[in-house]
């Protein structure tokens, strides 16, 4: 079975892209919606929180889990490993800035969360891979709380461009490509692509669908351990 952690909503939309390519095993989500949102939140309840969702996730039977929260994945990347020797977990993190650093474009926007900017690593992974262009981080403060209502009782398309355009700012604008470094944002990916149609829109959910793809045939021995229902089973927290 596969596993989704997210803060929110958000998760549901990084499990359905996951979802088009991986379409017959069985998937568990965890959404955190009692916490949401974790961008506000202090580094140890992140940790606290992230850990408490991972947990459930394997003990049901997960045997690996995507990490679709930005958020949680900054706060837990450096104890992942060392909490979970035995166990698989994959963060959306990763995927959006190898596929800003194939992008070749020579400006990147990040937009986050205040808890991921602050976090550092955005730039330091883009670093890491490679990026050598001009890099900014806007922290979009309240935006994942508009997409979860916006999920419950859809906006008008004229909000969400005008709500985009608050965040976003001039310097996106002059910014080549923009990371929608929180999962809540790709929920509006056709919006961004349509409002900044000569930039390069990045959306970690849908690189980290391509990634699950390619983690799985390389890892025939976790592939064979997945269950192949095709069924999908949700647990919002209260």
């Amino acid at each position: 079975m596969i596993g989704i952690f997210d803060s929110g909503r958000g998760g549901y939309y990084t499990m359905q892209e996951i979802r088009k390519q991986l379409p017959c095993y069985d998937y568990l989500l965890y959404g955190d919606t009692a916490h949401m949102p974790y961008g506000e939140k202090t580094p140890d309840e992140i940790r606290r929180y992230t850990f408490e969702g991972l947990n459930r996730l394997f003990d049901q039977g997960c045997n690996i889990v995507i990490i679709a929260c930005n958020t949680a994945a900054a706060y837990s990347i450096r104890i992942r490993q060392a909490t979970y020797p035995d166990k698989k977990a994959l963060s959306v993190t990763i995927p959006g800035v190898e596929a800003l650093i194939d992008s070749k474009t020579s400006s990147v926007l990040f937009l986050s969360t205040v808890a991921t900017g602050e976090s550092g690593i955005l730039p330091d992974l883009a670093l890491r891979y490679g990026y050598e262009g001009s890099l900014r981080i806007q922290p979009c403060s309240g935006l994942a709380e508009y997409i979860e209502e916006d999920m419950k009782t859809p906006f008008t398309e004229d909000k969400k461009r005008e709500l985009i355009g608050q965040y976003v700012g001039e310097q996106g604008r002059n910014a080549e490509s923009i990371v929608l470094a929180c999962t809540h944002y790709g929920v509006w990916y056709d919006t961004f692509v349509a409002l900044y149609p000569d930039k390069r829109i990045i959306d970690p959910s849908q690189e980290t669908a391509k990634k699950t793809v390619a983690y799985l045939s390389r890892h025939p021995e976790l592939e064979m351990k997945l269950t192949r229902g095709g069924t999908v089973r949700e647990y919002w927290t209260k």
